[in-house]
């Protein structure tokens, strides 16, 4: 009897042996599944070890940078064939083993478990993440220099860099309407913003149907700056005279530009980073319409502004910059940007 107790007593521990070892391999085998939809711009493709990443760039305060793999070979296909620019988000997918996560709050209530904030704070989980679809805008835009013009259309030739130059080297932009006697001029650099696809029917001259230009770059673009060693003002544009033969600088060097105690401006325009005096002078950006923006985000109560009474000089404040506009009696309307600390002053260091 008491041997049949002692057999009955292993059988049972081994079952219950089994039974932990069971539950234990269905912890560290558990994961925990995702699907998650967010707004980025696409930077590029990059293949590394023979996997395909998409670099993008999130919608966060931070503008979170990230490369996520494309397993799928139908998704790499659509993304390699179409226009990365025109990237407004991706479909993240994600499977992340628990016994792979470290810290136990992440994993403690699985209703509140925010994927995609793990993927912008920490690199270490990077690999259980891929791209599970793409969506792209349905509205489009260019750089194209203005060689012809009509009050009804003009002719345009995309920059060299835009997507709308693969498909031709002139495009007829067809207002719809009458601009009457206002002309944005020949030589002149603007942005063209459109929807749908480009018209190539017929043997025609290729074609865009669009009355929304911009003679001021791209309307969404970031800024940020390089500091240098030095403080020190440096010019960076003369203001282009009347009589300056090429008329096509007039378009962006509309002031004496410098920048004090930087070494550079770059500005994040078009999917792409860029210096500023090379986005000026590309036609994607110019010096008015980041005045205009520090104007708007004094209105909006983002930054403030020092106004002064010698024709309408101004200086905005931003936390990482200043933008100092001369705007004086006796003609200076030059442009800085420059360190947080500097002043009105600015011209005389």
């Amino acid at each position: 009897m008491k041997k049949k107790t002692i057999i009955l007593f292993a059988i049972l521990l081994v079952i219950l042996v089994g039974i932990a070892c069971y539950m234990q391999y269905r912890y560290t085998h558990q994961s925990i599944k995702s699907f998650t939809a967010t707004g980025c711009t696409a930077e590029g493709i990059i293949v590394k070890d023979s996997v395909s990443y998409l670099e993008v760039q999130f919608d966060d305060e931070k503008h979170t940078m990230k490369k996520i793999a494309v397993k799928d070979e139908e998704i790499l296909k659509k993304i390699s064939e179409s226009n990365l620019q025109e990237i407004i988000g991706v479909n993240i997918a994600s499977d992340i083993p628990k016994n792979v996560l470290e810290d136990v709050h992440l994993v403690s209530n699985i209703n509140n478990f925010n994927p995609l904030q793990l993927l912008t704070e920490t690199d270490k989980y990077d690999e259980f993440f891929e791209i599970a679809d793409v969506s792209f805008s349905d509205e489009h835009s260019f750089v194209g220099k203005v060689l012809e013009e009509t009050t009804t259309y003009m002719i345009v030739e995309p920059a060299n860099d835009e997507y709308e130059r693969t498909v031709a080297e002139k495009i007829k932009i067809e207002y719809g309407t009458d601009h009457l006697d206002y002309l944005y001029g020949t030589g002149r650099l603007v942005v063209i913003y459109y929807k749908g696809e480009i018209n190539t029917d017929d043997g025609k001259m290729t074609s865009i149907k669009s009355d929304d230009i911009s003679t001021e770059g791209f309307r969404e673009w970031g800024m940020k700056v390089v500091p240098s060693n030095e403080q020190i003002s440096k010019k960076i544009y003369d203001k282009a005279k009347p009589h300056d033969g090429d008329t096509t600088s007039h378009w962006y060097k509309q002031y004496n530009l410098y920048y004090h105690g930087l070494e550079d401006v770059i500005i994040t325009v078009d999917g792409e980073q860029h210096s500023l005096a090379h986005a000026l002078k590309r036609g994607k950006i110019t010096m008015s319409a980041i005045l205009a923006k520090a104007n708007r985000d004094v209105a909006d109560g983002v930054i403030q502004d020092l106004r002064y009474e010698d024709g309408g000089s101004a200086v905005f404040k931003y936390p990482d910059y200043t933008i100092v506009k001369y705007h004086t009696l006796d003609g200076n309307d030059d442009m800085y940007i420059g360190t947080p600390d500097i002043g009105i002053d600015v011209k005389n260091k």
